[in-house]
């Protein structure tokens, strides 16, 4: 999950990585002494800013979907390669049936893999 907020000075985006659930358990990692807000450093301006609990929003981490939709791509070459082989031996409906079930599992993973992202976002995004 990716975190952003913007700079108080220069309204630029600041993006870091928590490995969080909630946003309380955000002042814990950051150890701040005002539990409402965190100290970040601006990349673009060079500034620190307090940022509020509240302000900070999450979103999926792109690379993981990335990641998952060419894992998917992949397993589903690999197995249509070798189920197709098995199909030309036997020639049969179950070979067929079997080919559109095989390949339907590396996708139902990558479906999952990003319901499970969103959904750990919108916890956050709401808690």
């Amino acid at each position: 999950m990716k975190l952003y907020t913007y700079c108080s000075n220069c309204k630029a985006e600041i993006n870091f990585s928590a490995s969080v659930k909630k946003r309380s358990d955000l002042t814990k990692k950051f150890e701040t002494q005002n539990s409402n807000s965190i100290i970040l450093s601006c990349n673009c301006c060079k500034t620190q800013s307090i940022n509020t609990i509240d302000s900070i929003k999450a979103e999926v981490n792109q690379k993981i979907i990335g990641f998952s939709t060419i894992f998917f791509a992949i397993a589903a070459i690999i197995l249509s390669v070798y189920i197709f082989t098995l199909a030309v031996k036997f020639l049969n409906i179950y070979t067929v049936g079997g080919l559109v079930s095989v390949i339907s599992i590396p996708y139902l993973i990558c479906h999952a893999i990003k319901n499970y992202l969103q959904n750990k976002v919108m916890d956050f995004n709401f808690s």
